[in-house]
């Protein structure tokens, strides 16, 4: 759960600091530079949801599958860089790659697989309203691509 706090303000961040319109959360603390807005916010939106929430273990429920889903993808992300730019200078190498990052999109799938079975086991429909607001996430990303793209 801490991790998954800690990932959600760093992507707020990150999101600040390549969309005009998440500029807010760009901001770092001058000392420490982390990114305390967008970890601020991230605070009271997980408050909130285990607030309303009649047991606060569903959020990590409601959470799993798409963190392992976007974990697989991020590892696979690795398999599609290093074919499409071979020559590209990399900042770091993958240990044992290919075999590592294959291994950890087997572990990823294996880990939204159980997320998936435990919610059909429990009749609970977790895994069903993450799918909706993932696909509500991508119509809304899709629509501001399609909507405030740079006219050239």
């Amino acid at each position: 759960a801490n991790g998954l706090a800690l990932t959600g303000g760093r992507i707020a961040y990150a999101a600040g600091r390549s969309q005009a319109r998440f500029q807010w959360f760009s901001k770092t603390h001058t000392r420490t530079k982390t990114p305390v807005r967008s970890l601020v916010a991230q605070c009271v939106i997980t408050c909130f949801v285990v607030v309303i929430l009649e047991d606060p273990i569903t959020l990590l429920f409601y959470t799993g599958l798409a963190y392992w889903t976007f974990a697989g993808l991020m590892a696979a992300s690795v398999l599609v860089m290093r074919r499409r730019e071979p020559q590209r200078k990399r900042p770091f190498r993958v240990w044992g790659y290919p075999v590592v990052p294959l291994l950890f999109i087997a572990a990823s799938v294996g880990m939204a697989a159980s997320v998936v079975i435990e919610d059909t086991r429990k009749d609970t429909h977790n895994a069903i309203a993450t799918v909706l607001i993932l696909t509500v996430g991508a119509i809304l990303y899709g629509l501001q691509v399609f909507l405030f793209r740079k006219r050239e």
